[in-house]
């Protein structure tokens, strides 16, 4: 009988040990929240801080890189400061993490589409006169 009493102390202790490892990780990281960054980045673009907007949203995909905004907005950062590669990259990402979440944001895709049209892409620089036109990309 004494085995299971130990057994049962070392759990909690475990469980204490858990939370207080939280703890000390949200103490250590002091950056805002991640929305609250997804926001300040949008506010960068508007400003036209191309560069600090771009700084965060790598910094954003870095830690989760599954945000379909996130990719969004760092393709149009990308554009916007005349990276087509790097527009071109993002952008087929947030198009592939829209599909595969099932996203409902109708006007973010048009967007995307409309953007990727617009920048290189691998089919294109491999040699498509017909993907340069677009008409494939319109169906």
């Amino acid at each position: 009988g004494e085995g299971e009493g130990e057994g049962a102390a070392a759990a909690d202790v475990d469980g204490e040990e858990e939370e207080s490892d939280a703890e000390s990780e949200e103490e250590e990281d002091d950056k805002p929240p991640y929305e609250f960054r997804v926001n300040t980045a949008k506010l960068c673009l508007e400003l036209g801080m191309i560069k600090e907007g771009v700084a965060v949203l790598e910094e954003l995909t870095s830690e989760d890189d599954e945000v379909m905004v996130v990719w969004y907005l760092l393709g149009w950062a990308c554009h916007l400061g005349e990276d087509p590669i790097g527009a071109s990259d993002a952008l087929s990402h947030a198009k592939v993490l829209y599909a595969k979440f099932e996203c409902d944001q109708p006007d973010i895709l048009e967007h995307i589409e409309e953007l990727l049209r617009t920048l290189p892409t691998p089919a294109q620089e491999e040699g498509g006169a017909a993907a340069a036109d677009g008409s494939r990309m319109e169906e």
